[in-house]
């Protein structure tokens, strides 16, 4: 009768997935020391956050999780921190009276590829060039002159997506 022994890769596969179990709970140990100051919320996987908690109506469950935990409460989108504001008096206080100290976004690898490390409007820091950029925008770009002469072109690039649309699902593309 053949013997079933351990293959050299699984034993190295578990050995690797035992690793990284201990250092996801090291991690989780040490993130809770510091848990205390930390806003309330709901818990979430090492990995994937509170995504899998949100379910099919993500609106009804931050709204749930807004009565159980307060109008302000802390959250782990995947690997990112998140702040939820589920009140409008708290909402209106970050986005009214805080608003500069929450203005930047720390953009994704993504987006530095496209917009050649950051340098377009939407992912500036607010500052001294985030201003300049909006007023040459302003000025510039966004003119009711400059709005009128290209109101042409987007009539013919609305007309030519809807036109694309209805050609991808009569194809069943999709």
């Amino acid at each position: 009768m053949e013997e079933l022994w351990l293959s050299g890769h699984s034993v190295l596969a578990a050995l690797v997935a035992l690793a990284v179990m201990l250092v996801l709970i090291g991690r989780n140990r040490i993130k809770t020391r510091s848990k205390s100051r930390r806003l309330p919320g709901p818990w979430g996987w090492p990995v994937l956050g509170c995504i899998p908690r949100l379910g099919r109506l993500p609106h009804r469950t931050l709204a749930e999780f807004g009565k159980r935990y307060g109008p302000l409460m802390f959250m782990k989108m995947g690997s990112v921190n998140v702040v939820v504001a589920s009140s409008s008096k708290v909402a209106e206080e970050f986005l009214k009276t805080h608003d500069r100290i929450w203005a930047h976004r720390s953009p994704p690898t993504a987006a530095k590829i496209v917009t050649y490390l950051c340098n377009g409007i939407v992912w500036t820091e607010y500052g001294p060039r985030w201003r300049y950029l909006r007023k040459v925008f302003t000025l510039e770009l966004f003119t009711a002159q400059r709005l009128s002469a290209f109101q042409g072109v987007r009539k013919e690039e609305i007309v030519r997506g809807i036109n694309e649309a209805i050609i991808t699902s009569e194809s069943g593309w999709m």
